[in-house]
C-alpha cells in the first residue's frame, strides 16, 4: 500500500486540525472576507482556510487568474507580528510547492511564480508600516478593512493601502544581483551547479538576458522567459519550459540537478 508524503498528509489532514479559538470578531471578519473574496481581487478563489502547516494557522490560501498563489493574512489586534507569520508561510509554502499543488490539483497553480502576500488590517500605523517597507522585495500588498452596519446588515469594505506615501522616509533596497543570489546557495556543489545550467542556457539561446530584479533568477530571450531559479540556503527551485509545458522541480542533490542541466541543454531528449 502506497504510503502518503508526510507534508501531503499534514495538508490532507488540515480540516481535522482547526483551532477553536479564535475571537468571534475575528472569526466574523474572516466569515465577511471569505464571503466577499471578489471585492478584494477579481477572480480571486479560495483553496483553504485556517491551514495549518506552521505552529501559526494560515488565515486563507488563495489562488488568482494567472494561478498564482496568495497568501491572505487577516490582523485584527494589531500585532505587527503578522508580518512574522506572513513570511513564515511564505518560505513552508516555498519549500513544499509540489505538496500544496498536488493536494489543490484541480486548480491551475503556476509554479514558476512564488507566492504574493497580502495582510489585511484595520489599520496600519506608522512604525508597521515603516519595517514593512524595508522587506517590501516578496511584493506584500495591504489593505484596511472597515466593518460598517446599515439597517441590520454588517457591511464589510476594503481598501488598498499605498506604501508609496512613506517615499522620505523608506530605504531603498538596491536590485540583488545574481551573485548575491547565488551566494545565498550555502551548498557549494549546488550553488555551482546553479552557476552552470545558467551559463549553458545563455550559450544555447544567444543573447539571453538574466533579470533579478523580482529577486530571484529569471532568464529572458526578448520577451519570452526561458527560465527561472529561487536560490534558497539549502537547495534552488528551477522552473522551465522543456517542450511547451511548463514544470518545476526542487534541486537538493547534484544527481538530480545534473538531469535537469541535460533537460535543458536538450530539451526533445
Amino acid at each position: 500500500m502506497k504510503k502518503e508524503k508526510p507534508l501531503l498528509k499534514k495538508l490532507l489532514n488540515n480540516k481535522n486540525n482547526h483551532p477553536q479559538t479564535d475571537p468571534p470578531q475575528r472569526e466574523e471578519v474572516v466569515r465577511l472576507l471569505v464571503e466577499g473574496i471578489s471585492n478584494l481581487e477579481r477572480g480571486l478563489r479560495i483553496l483553504d482556510r485556517n491551514l495549518i502547516i506552521t505552529k501559526n494557522p494560515l488565515d486563507i490560501l488563495a489562488v488568482d487568474l494567472l494561478g498564482e498563489l496568495v497568501i491572505i493574512e487577516l490582523e485584527t489586534a494589531g500585532e505587527e507580528t503578522v508580518i512574522l507569520r506572513a513570511l513564515e508561510h511564505f518560505d513552508w509554502i516555498l519549500n513544499n510547492l509540489s505538496s500544496v499543488v498536488q493536494k489543490y490539483n484541480r486548480e491551475k497553480i503556476d509554479i514558476t511564480l512564488a507566492p504574493r502576500i497580502i495582510i489585511i488590517a484595520k489599520n496600519f500605523d506608522e512604525h508597521f508600516v515603516r519595517k514593512l517597507s524595508y522587506i517590501n522585495t516578496t511584493r506584500i500588498e495591504l489593505y484596511e478593512y472597515e466593518l460598517k452596519n446599515e439597517e441590520g446588515i454588517t457591511r464589510f469594505n476594503l481598501k488598498p493601502y499605498a506604501l508609496n506615501g512613506l517615499s522620505e522616509k523608506r530605504i531603498e533596497l538596491s536590485q540583488p544581483s545574481l551573485e548575491d543570489l547565488l551566494n545565498f546557495i550555502r551548498n557549494l556543489g549546488l550553488r555551482q551547479l546553479c552557476q552552470r545550467i545558467i551559463r549553458v542556457v545563455r550559450e544555447k539561446h544567444q543573447g539571453a538576458l538574466v533579470n533579478t530584479l523580482r529577486g530571484f533568477i529569471e532568464i529572458q530571450e526578448k520577451d519570452k522567459v526561458i527560465l527561472r531559479i529561487y536560490p534558497q540556503r539549502d537547495f534552488f527551485w528551477i522552473s522551465f519550459s522543456p517542450q511547451g509545458k511548463w514544470q518545476g522541480i526542487k534541486i537538493d542533490n547534484l544527481k538530480t540537478g545534473e538531469g535537469i542541466l541535460a533537460k535543458v541543454t536538450h530539451p526533445t531528449h
